[in-house]
């Protein structure tokens, strides 16, 4: 092995979601024309295909095809993401309080600045 990561073989799975998922648009869309419930039969072979895709995830990750350079990079992916996602969330919430107090006081103080014409002395 020249390299410590593991190359996963060629899935069938992307191919048959994109397919199912054309499909499953199709359908809506006939659904939106014809009114024909028999359409939203479409979305049965989406279910079976995520099962499907989800057992094969399962087992990669249990066989133990993880070498360690692997394993490691999947914990830095998953430590970047959560804290990506906790930096976000924080950062709305400070837009939330903020940004109401920020607008209050603009308004306040176009209560307190004079008219035009009046003297502020």
């Amino acid at each position: 092995m020249s390299h410590p990561f593991h190359l996963v073989n060629y899935s069938p799975w992307p191919l048959f979601a994109s397919i199912a998922l054309f499909s499953f648009a199709l359908s809506i869309i006939s659904l939106m024309t014809f009114a024909s419930y028999l359409a939203l039969i479409g979305i049965i072979p989406i279910i079976i295909i995520a099962i499907l895709w989800w057992r094969d995830l399962i087992r990669e990750a249990i066989g133990g095809f993880h070498t360690l350079a692997v394993q490691r990079g999947l914990r830095i992916g998953f430590y970047l993401s959560f804290h990506s996602k906790t930096l976000s969330l924080q950062f709305l919430s400070w837009l939330c309080y903020f940004w109401p107090v920020q607008l209050l006081c603009c308004i306040i103080l176009l209560l307190l600045l004079p008219s035009e014409g009046k003297s502020s002395l």
